[in-house]
């Protein structure tokens, strides 16, 4: 056999590539923790912010923690400082959720929402925004239809936005392709069962042989 040699120089350059790789994921996940730890810093500070009924006057009447105009200033102020229209609305609206998930009040500290996300495995804005969209209680089934057909929400409605299915055409293809899908599943699988008494039946006979 011929002796086979990559040019040290190449290899040399792609340990660097690698090291750098390896440097940069390192770096993205160390950012994406910081994030997510700075991020439900956010929401906890914002829910504690509200939680006093004195200063942020409850809704008398409806389902929302506050009135609109009470939750407009919130949202405006926050966007006047700097934050996105976007994440304004998801700080405004999940602080609200934690306020009233917690009963927070006029003595309700940070500690008390942290530790409450530490309860429910809450690490991450996503994860916040799935346990009060009630979607972290569901099943694999009920994920399923919710990205298949639209997804469920608390509320009873049903948002097709990101729907794959939108026919009856649309299942009944779904529907063959699971079958054809589980039908090559059965057949792989019958063909490693028959491999393996295949193997046995030579093993024996060569056994025998062989005696």
């Amino acid at each position: 056999m011929e002796n086979v040699n990559l040019n040290t120089d190449v290899v040399a350059s792609i340990v660097t590539s690698e090291k750098a790789i390896i440097r940069r994921k390192n770096k993205n996940a160390d950012n994406t923790a910081q994030n997510n730890v700075a991020r439900l810093g956010n929401y906890a500070a914002i829910a504690v912010e509200i939680a006093d009924p004195k200063r942020f006057p409850r809704n008398k009447g409806g389902k929302n923690l506050f009135d609109t105009t009470v939750s407009g200033e919130i949202k405006r102020q926050l966007e006047n400082g700097g934050v996105t229209t976007s994440q304004a609305k998801y700080y405004y609206r999940h602080a609200a959720d934690l306020v009233r998930e917690l009963k927070l009040n006029g003595n309700a500290t940070a500690s008390q929402v942290a530790e409450f996300f530490t309860d429910n495995e809450i690490t991450s804005e996503a994860k916040l925004k799935s346990y009060f969209s009630g979607d972290s209680a569901k099943s694999a089934y009920d994920k399923l239809l919710d990205k298949a057909i639209g997804r469920l929400t608390k509320t009873g409605k049903v948002s097709t936005e990101a729907a794959v299915l939108l026919t009856d055409a649309d299942i009944e293809k779904f529907a063959a392709d699971c079958r054809a899908r589980l039908a090559d599943a059965q057949r792989e699988t019958e063909a490693v069962e028959q491999a393996v008494q295949d193997n046995a039946t030579v093993g024996d006979v060569f056994a025998k042989v062989t005696a």
